[in-house]
């Protein structure tokens, strides 16, 4: 570390770092098994709250601390911008709707301002589409029952797949079409996990060929629905027509198509998680539940939504483990940046955590352990989404736009199962993280969905 004199300024040279090993630097943390945000936040607890890691051709801040991250992401967002991953995900989205990796700044924010997505929130929609997609979950959980499940979390995704299309284009689209997102899917996690991205601008033959399928069933769903003479369905895809949207067919399933990219994968973590951590305590089940049995057993999406110890369960696990737990920005390229005290040359790369906010010890009592009591309503009034210690879904004006869609879809599907089987999910085993398409995925857990012991309108 350089010495700080009189009139100093403190650079990215003078942050800790770790000690790490000639020519690999910090790389073999990284690689050794344990999940990026797992080696954040061991950094974060250890080294500090914003630090420095050497890795191969790079210096990479990473940034912890909560007010560094309210400057990047909230108060002083102009001098940052979104690099990655981008060029990864070009093979599947368009320069004109891609909302999701666009740098961001003004052309950014007018694509923003035209995607279906947020004109329908606007609008009120999601609570016309949800009825729907609750009648989806019943019918997909009420096959479930008696059944064993080897790998819970991708049975759950494609549970989402199936709900996100009925939501999305009114229309489920089969087996063969979850396998074929799969294929694309895995090959973009590919090619966003590797340093250049940019050699593959077009997807391997397979992959093509499976994304080609999808587009153009999303692409039929498209013109199925703007041949219809009054297109009442509550999906996104009949509201987007019916408000006058003028894309194109292809971009506008495009569009629609990014919303499984944006929320099936985080939003399959937090309910596998959620029924996870519920079912390693009896007391916290069954407050879940008997609150859920006195809704009685024609409960709607509204009343399982409203129910507090559903909700308290949900915070809970997104707060514990968030399926989105790291986030990337650049600084600004034209300009040297200085954040928490320290000058961050153009272009430096930072790396966003929110596990050391979510479990910092001094802002949350027992932070490592699963209480979902503690979401009482002053709780949620202090740390609401998107704030300094909570901020599962980002923070400030990138915040993911479908943000009250996913959390909606992981109280459903909780709550319905919950209500309609008695699921038992990684009983007795230890929930292993994986990587996967930028969130956090539980790896390898085994499930069954046992028929409901007592009836719904009694007490479990």
């Amino acid at each position: 570390m350089t010495g700080k004199g009189a009139g100093h300024q403190p650079s990215i040279d003078d942050l800790p770092s770790p000690k790490g090993l000639p020519i690999l630097g910090d790389m073999l943390d990284f690689v050794d098994g344990q999940p990026p945000w797992n080696v954040m936040l061991h950094y974060a607890r250890d080294v500090g709250a914003l630090s420095r890691v050497d890795l191969p051709g790079a210096d990479i801040v990473l940034v912890s601390d909560p007010e560094a991250i309210t400057q990047i992401m909230v108060t002083d967002t102009a001098d940052f911008y979104k690099k990655t991953p981008t060029a990864a995900l070009r093979p599947v989205s368009t320069d004109e709707g891609d909302v999701f990796t666009q740098p961001g700044g003004k052309v950014w924010a007018e694509r923003m301002a035209s995607n279906p997505m947020v004109l329908a929130l606007r609008d009120g929609w999601l609570d016309t589409a949800l009825p729907r997609m609750h009648e989806q979950l019943r019918k997909r959980i009420s096959g479930f029952v008696g059944k064993s499940f080897e790998h819970t979390y991708d049975t759950l995704l494609h549970m989402a797949f199936d709900a996100f299309s009925v939501m999305l284009y009114g229309e489920e689209f089969g087996e063969s079409a979850f396998r074929d997102w799969v294929i694309v899917a895995s090959e973009l996690d590919r090619r966003m996990k590797s340093k250049m991205p940019f050699l593959f601008d077009t997807l391997p033959e397979e992959a093509q060929a499976a994304q080609d399928r999808n587009h153009a069933a999303f692409v039929g769903a498209v013109r199925k629905a703007r041949a219809e003479t009054n297109p009442t369905g509550t999906d996104l895809l009949r509201h987007a027509i019916r408000a006058g949207c003028d894309h194109d067919d292809d971009l506008l399933a495009t569009e629609l198509a990014n919303m499984y990219y944006g929320g099936i994968v985080s939003s399959s973590s937090a309910v596998t998680c959620t029924l996870y951590l519920l079912g390693k305590s009896d007391t916290e089940m069954e407050r879940v539940c008997n609150a859920l049995a006195g809704l009685g057993p024609d409960a709607t999406h509204a009343q399982i939504r409203a129910c507090e110890e559903l909700q308290a369960a949900v915070l809970e696990t997104l707060r514990l483990l968030p399926p989105v737990s790291l986030w990337t920005r650049n600084v600004r390229t034209d300009a040297d940046v200085v954040v928490a005290g320290y000058r961050m040359p153009a272009d430096t790369s930072l790396l966003i955590g929110n596990r050391h906010a979510h479990t910092h010890a001094d802002h949350w009592k027992d932070a490592d352990h699963y209480k979902p009591g503690r979401w009482t309503a002053e709780r949620r009034a202090s740390d609401p989404l998107g704030s300094d210690y909570f901020f599962p879904f980002g923070r400030g004006e990138r915040t993911c736009l479908a943000q009250d869609v996913g959390l909606a879809y992981i109280q459903l599907a909780v709550g319905t199962a919950l209500m309609h089987s008695d699921p038992n999910v990684g009983l007795g085993e230890k929930l292993d993280q994986d990587f996967w398409f930028g969130c956090m995925v539980p790896k390898d857990l085994s499930s069954n969905f046992d028929r409901k012991r007592t009836p719904i309108d009694g007490a479990r």
